[in-house]
């Protein structure tokens, strides 16, 4: 029994032993990004089917803007496309919940500083190419405002309407329209 412990006693220790040496080796620092995605990367304002909008991308989490509507999303950008392509899910909008978990496929091309997206609609496919899209979207990066802030979303967390509301103001400084009034309310 004795010779029983002491060999385990040797094994868990030979164990927390290689634990160690394969933690200390293991790097910290996050994997480069890939190059489609690095020069996404930043604040851009432009045009768009709302009219002027503002998109800020970070890493793979795209918040868009207009002056009444704003989303947060997060995107995937499908390999071996011509023209590219970002498909977008929506994580939260102006529009409450109604519209979470929709997805928006689109393509896109950045040549310079600027970021020509097109979609159609809510569809399943994006479109063949930028001219017959329905919607067009022609952003230039450039600096953000002093004041612009992109605050670190928690997707567990569950924030009160007016804490929504002060992350979005604080994303991109536009004030958020009042919802619409519920039926029958006066």
């Amino acid at each position: 029994m004795k010779n029983a412990a002491k060999i385990l006693r040797v094994f868990a220790a030979s164990a927390l032993s290689s634990a160690a040496l394969l933690a200390a080796g293991q790097s910290t620092s996050a994997p480069p990004l890939d190059p489609q995605l690095k020069s996404l990367q930043g604040y851009w304002e432009g045009e768009g089917a709302g009219g002027k909008c503002y998109i800020t991308i970070t890493n793979n989490i795209l918040y868009y803007r207009n002056a009444k509507d704003w989303f947060k999303t997060t995107f995937t950008l499908p390999d071996n496309t011509s023209p590219r392509q970002l498909h977008a899910t929506i994580k939260n909008s102006s529009e409450g919940t109604r519209s979470n978990g929709d997805v928006v496929h689109a393509i896109f091309k950045v040549e310079n500083d600027t970021l020509t997206l097109a979609t159609i609609d809510l569809n399943e496919i994006p479109p063949r190419d930028f001219i017959t899209a329905r919607d067009r979207y022609i952003v230039k990066k450039t600096t953000p405002p002093k004041d612009h802030k992109i605050a670190d979303c928690n997707p567990t967390s569950k924030p009160s309407a007016q804490r929504e509301t002060n992350l979005i103001d604080s994303l991109f400084k536009f004030p958020i329209p009042p919802p619409p009034p519920a039926p029958g309310a006066k």
